[in-house]
């Protein structure tokens, strides 16, 4: 994942598609964002992120992130999608690949 200063990231991330890995590039204006076209791009389906909450499980520095992702599709049909890792931006990718696998694209 990258950066730039005019707020655009980019982001690389390999995914498991029937087993066999598939590495996504998207970009967007935050890793989310940029997930979501990556996704976008490769299966060629609307998913639009409507909602987005994420919060430690403890506390400290080593605690557990979870992310929650409420999803879209083309009718407006509804996914929840959630994520836990240590690092927020791991939990928020999970949660959106989480709602996305429940539109039935990705095997």
């Amino acid at each position: 994942m990258r950066s730039d200063s005019k707020g655009s990231t980019t982001i690389s991330a390999q995914i498991l598609v029937g087993g066999k890995p598939r590495t996504l590039t998207g970009v967007g204006n935050g890793p989310i964002d940029a997930f979501v076209h990556a996704l976008r791009g490769e299966f060629g389906v609307v998913f639009d992120v409507k909602d987005y909450v994420e919060h430690a499980l403890s506390q400290g520095s080593e605690a557990m992130a979870v992310a929650y992702i409420e999803g879209a599709d083309a009718e407006g049909n509804v996914r929840w999608g959630v994520g836990t890792d240590p690092s927020t931006i791991t939990a928020s990718l999970r949660a959106v690949l989480c709602a996305f696998e429940r539109q039935g694209v990705a095997g």
